[in-house]
C-alpha cells in the first residue's frame, strides 16, 4: 500500500507537468497558468472511484470499491482540464467535464477515456461516439459526463480529419485551437454551437469565416 501511494504521487506529478507544459506550448500566455509556479496535488484522498478539482487543487482517491488508484495519467489530465477551464474564465458543469476529457484525448491520442479506472482493457467513456443533443437533451444520457462526450466527440472526429493532413503534429494543432478557445467561452458552462464559432475564428488565417 505504501508503494502504491508513492507510485500515485510520482504518476500524478509527471502527468500534471505533461498537461501544464502542453498548455503553455500552445498558449504561452494562458491566464494564470503562464505564471503559476506550483499546484497542490493530493493523493490518497479518502474515498474511492473518483477524483476531483476543487478550484485550486487536483485530488485523487486510493484504490477500492472496484476501482484502481486514480492518481494516474488520463485522470490527472482530465482534472487539470478543469483547471484550464477555471483559469480561462469558463464555467464547469458539462463544459468542464467535456474539456477535461478533451485534454485526455489530446495528451494520449486515444479515444478511450479513463483506461485503468476500473479495468485496464476498457475506459469509462469514449470520445469516439455519436452523442448529439439540443440545449436540453443529450442522446448519451443526462449526467454531465455524458453531456461532456459531445465535446470530446467533436474534438476526436476533427483530430482524425487533421491526422492524415498533419501526421506529425495534428494533436498539437488541435490543442492550439481547443486550449485557446476556452477564454472565448468565458462565463458559460454549457456545450453549444458557439464553441464551433470560437474554433473556426481561431483557425481563420484569412479573416473570412465563411470559407
Amino acid at each position: 500500500m505504501l508503494f502504491r501511494s508513492y507510485q500515485s504521487e510520482v504518476n500524478s506529478y509527471i502527468a500534471a507537468n505533461q498537461v501544464h507544459d502542453f498548455v503553455l506550448a500552445v498558449s504561452p500566455s494562458y491566464p494564470t497558468i503562464a505564471s503559476q509556479l506550483g499546484m497542490t496535488i493530493n493523493n490518497g484522498v479518502t474515498g474511492t472511484c473518483n477524483a476531483f478539482y476543487n478550484g485550486s487543487t487536483i485530488n485523487f482517491y486510493s484504490s477500492g470499491g472496484g476501482c484502481n488508484n486514480t492518481g494516474y495519467s488520463s485522470v490527472v489530465w482530465h482534472e487539470y482540464g478543469h483547471h484550464i477551464v477555471q483559469c480561462g474564465g469558463s464555467g464547469q458543469s458539462q463544459y468542464g467535464e467535456g474539456f477535461g476529457d478533451v485534454m485526455s484525448v489530446l495528451l494520449s491520442g486515444e479515444s478511450q477515456l479513463g483506461y485503468g479506472f476500473q479495468s485496464c482493457s476498457v475506459g469509462i467513456r469514449n470520445a469516439s461516439n455519436t452523442c448529439t443533443g439540443t440545449q436540453t437533451t443529450c442522446s448519451c444520457g443526462t449526467e454531465i459526463h455524458s453531456w461532456g462526450q459531445m465535446l470530446s466527440g467533436c474534438v476526436w472526429d476533427t483530430a482524425q480529419l487533421f491526422k492524415p493532413v498533419y501526421p506529425s503534429d495534428y494533436l498539437t494543432r488541435m490543442g492550439n485551437l481547443m486550449v485557446n478557445s476556452v477564454p472565448l467561452h468565458a462565463g458559460q458552462s454549457d456545450i453549444w454551437t458557439d464553441i464551433t464559432v470560437d474554433v473556426l475564428t481561431l483557425d481563420d488565417a484569412v479573416s473570412n469565416g465563411g470559407n
